[in-house]
């Protein structure tokens, strides 16, 4: 009698590197490479299942969105910047702002700073202020120092705000987050900055060309480690848990992750690793269409990424 094989019971991922005949075939358990995949879900077990569906709870169109808080998220849509509720979608518009520039968003604290290359503020108590140079005192007295520069990112780390513009990541006098020395309080670059994403230990960053760890206490002591020579895609970097992530990464510290040119990365802490824990996930298997801005979110745990040019 003829022993039979089991053709398919569940996937390994999307493999588009190879050419679909020589994919590995298992005759066996029938858990085989994906060729083609389209709204499916191939969880870490190889079980595939459809790729849950959407609703249209707003005809308002949003694009920077941040969570502010348990209901209610930030967004621009045209010219205003609003405070939504996701229960109703009501809304509150906080401030105008430069249409089509998109925003980038920090959190300190109970204030979420933001930055678009042309407007700064700072929203706190839901309600907007201008985010301006402050009054130094004391050991800042005898220094000069500026408001936050109008970069397109903001982040916030080691007591420091950074802002990128262009090529240079410039950041505040820690602990204040509106003291920038225009002399001296940045790092310069040679293409422009397109990812600046923390982690307990350092930053990971980005420019036109490739991604580097800058790792270090302060701001001031930052050194840097090149990681490689392609790009980040602007929009797609996130923060979560490195338990998510899985693999050697079994820590509950927030690692980032973003898609670059050549595949979906990951970058975790040397608080949690020992050392520098950088890996990229798909390079391997499957092919990106190109695209220089994109957008990320985590939903039920799983990345999820949309690129466009």
């Amino acid at each position: 009698m003829r022993k039979p094989i089991t053709v398919y019971k569940g996937g390994r991922g999307l493999y588009t590197r190879e050419d679909p005949v020589r994919l590995e075939f298992d005759g066996e358990n029938g858990v085989n490479g994906l060729a083609y995949a389209v709204n499916v879900v191939c969880s870490d077990t190889g079980r595939i299942s459809r790729r849950g569906g959407y609703t249209k709870v707003s005809t308002d169109v949003y694009h920077s969105i941040f969570p502010y808080d348990s209901t209610r998220f930030l967004g621009i849509n045209g010219s205003s910047l609003r405070l939504v509720s996701v229960l109703d979608f009501s809304y509150t518009n906080i401030a105008t702002v430069t249409e089509g520039a998109k925003g980038s968003y920090a959190r300190v604290g109970a204030m979420v700073l933001f930055v678009n290359g042309y407007e700064t503020g700072i929203i706190e108590n839901g309600a907007w202020s201008d985010w301006v140079v402050g009054t130094p005192s004391g050991r800042y007295a005898s220094k000069k120092y500026y408001g936050p520069p109008a970069g397109t990112l903001v982040t916030y780390y080691a007591n420091s705000v950074f802002i990128a513009e262009d090529n240079v990541l410039w950041y505040s006098e820690a602990p204040s987050i509106n003291l920038f020395r225009k002399a001296s309080g940045y790092l310069y670059y040679g293409s422009n900055i397109n990812m600046v994403c923390p982690v307990a230990t350092g930053l990971y960053l980005s420019t036109e060309n490739r991604v580097r760890y800058l790792g270090g206490k302060t701001a001031e002591t930052l050194a840097e480690n090149i990681l490689t020579d392609y790009p980040a895609i602007r929009g797609t970097d996130v923060l979560i848990s490195g338990l998510v992530v899985g693999g050697n990464l079994r820590n509950p510290e927030p690692v980032c992750v973003f898609t670059t040119t050549e595949g979906i990365c990951v970058g975790g802490s040397d608080k949690v690793f020992g050392s520098i824990l950088f890996d990229n996930l798909t390079r391997e298997r499957f092919d990106y269409p190109s695209g220089s801005e994109g957008a990320a979110t985590v939903i039920d745990n799983v990345y999820v990424v949309n690129i466009y040019k």
